[in-house]
């Protein structure tokens, strides 16, 4: 379903977020939030602008804005649950400034890369933080949204970075 061209169309209208379930005791808790109690590597659940107000069930994914409990290769029903949400909230900024993903450490984010079969793009150096917009613009445009992950190397959080990309690891 996340790979067809109209459940993507309909994803740029919505804030996605990924929590990094793994890494973070903080994203387990969410993640247990959203399918009561019971912990897992993935939940689907629609949040209001606030952050917090629910719009849809909950549940492992977006099947569950219908109430089905199994995925089906048919997306109508679901592309058309989303645009009546999507229609009630306008945006309020640029999708080319949109934030750029920058993960908890280096670690993280090579795992992540990897579990999801994307290149990764590391913003490293002592001017790295100055190459925010640059960066974001490249990132954030059409040709390029989607398919790499990125993550700002941190000279404090992220030491040793360079040894988990070296050698055969």
């Amino acid at each position: 379903m996340f790979s067809q061209n109209d459940f993507i169309a309909i994803s740029r209208k919505f804030v996605c977020v990924r929590l990094e379930s793994y890494e973070s005791e903080e994203h387990q808790e969410m993640i247990r939030s959203f399918l009561r109690g019971a912990f897992a590597n993935t939940a689907f659940c629609i949040l209001a602008p606030d952050g917090k107000t629910r719009l849809s069930r909950e549940g492992r994914s977006p099947s569950s804005l219908l109430g089905r409990r199994k995925e089906t290769a048919e997306t109508a029903p679901t592309i058309a649950v989303l645009e009546r949400i999507a229609a009630k909230y306008s945006s309020k900024g640029s999708f080319s400034d949109a934030k750029l993903q920058d993960f908890h450490s280096t670690r993280q984010a090579v795992n992540v890369a990897s579990g999801d079969q994307r290149l990764l793009l590391l913003t490293v150096g002592e001017k790295a933080a100055s190459r925010r917009s640059t960066v974001r613009a490249v990132l954030n445009s059409k040709e390029a949204v989607g398919c790499y992950h990125h993550d700002f190397v941190d000279a404090k959080t992220d030491k040793g970075w360079q040894e988990l990309l070296s050698g055969e690891k």
